[in-house]
């Protein structure tokens, strides 16, 4: 138990240090470790048959950070509908969790140990899911990183040939950066052309970009992704057929839901970059954190099958002492 206190005072001070919107260590590998901390800590009251005391009072304290940082969401009715189905979700996973374990408690062999496996997954997929929102927000909110040479946005769709207003709140931030940079800057707009559109989102990206004042000759277009690891695979061929010296500072920007994921499929490709958020409509805000986390959760998966196989074995040798008398004898 030692060790779980250890851990939780650890996941603490990251929530802590997000809240106040660091850029400073902000990045893919912390996320990971930092999730991988959550997990060892379940997995420690698993194996101790404890209830995880230490990682639902972190949650919380969590949840409550993300709340009071944005607490200006209180204002707007759109805003607060979107608290109540995330909030919604949260406890109806919480309650399903209850069930499992008091399912648990089924006299039913290997039955019962299903039931706690599911438990704990459960435990797990909220926890995760309040980690993912507190990463997610930290980069909707962080300052401008240190000067940077390149800037990816990634697509967003188009409605009647023009960017949508998510998108338009993409481009919006990556003009700020542009234009708060003393040497010369490109930007990356990335997105091919959709079906039923006549030109691709690139295309429209630009012509937006040079609405706002954006030099044409430092505006390059990827037009041929359908998906954020093609825009980022055909990204990093046209930096290597353009530039002869690879851009040191890359920032990826994208919504705050989606940035994450950006950053981990450009982890698996070796572009080093730092990640910006932008702002997301409220009316499918919940809808696209939950596809994202569901798919940012699939980018791990070697991981959560690893997880899930620790948490299956030692959750049904939990409730069926027994066997572990037979793999004795079996000894």
């Amino acid at each position: 138990m030692f060790i779980s206190t250890i851990l939780s005072i650890l996941l603490l001070c990251s929530y802590i240090y997000l809240f106040f919107n660091q850029r400073h260590g902000l990045n893919i590998i912390s996320f990971f470790l930092s999730l991988i901390t959550g997990f060892c800590i379940i997995i420690i009251h698993l194996l101790t048959d404890t209830f995880p005391y230490d990682l639902a009072i972190i949650t919380l304290i969590g949840g409550l950070l993300l709340l009071y940082k944005h607490r200006a969401i209180f204002e707007w009715k759109s805003a607060r509908m979107f608290l109540l189905r995330l909030l919604g979700l949260a406890i109806a996973i919480g309650l399903l969790a209850c069930a499992f374990y008091l399912l648990s408690w089924l006299p039913v062999p290997i039955l019962n140990g299903l039931f706690l496996w599911l438990c704990w997954i459960t435990v797990s997929a909220l926890f995760a899911l309040v980690h993912y929102l507190s990463w997610s927000s930290a980069y909707s909110m962080i300052d401008y990183p240190k000067p940077t040479d390149l800037i990816i946005v990634l697509g967003a769709g188009l409605y009647r040939e023009k960017v949508t207003q998510m998108l338009a709140w993409r481009l919006d931030r990556a003009v700020a950066l542009y234009l708060a940079q003393d040497h010369p800057t490109y930007i990356v707009v990335s997105g091919g052309k959709g079906e039923g559109n006549q030109v691709s989102e690139a295309e429209a990206m630009k012509s937006y970009l040079i609405e706002q004042h954006v030099l044409p000759s430092h505006i390059i277009m990827e037009a041929d992704s359908h998906s954020t690891y093609e825009n980022l695979y055909n990204t990093k061929q046209i930096l290597a057929d353009r530039f002869s010296i690879h851009p040191r500072n890359i920032t990826i920007i994208s919504s705050q839901f989606h940035v994450l994921r950006a950053l981990r499929f450009a982890q698996i490709l070796k572009l080093k970059a730092s990640g910006l958020g932008s702002r997301t409509p409220y009316a499918f805000f919940d809808t696209a954190l939950i596809r994202d986390y569901l798919a940012l959760m699939y980018c791990y998966k070697l991981l959560l099958t690893i997880y899930f196989g620790l948490l299956f074995i030692f959750s049904i040798l939990e409730t069926n002492p027994f066997l572990l008398k037979l793999l004795g004898v079996a000894n």
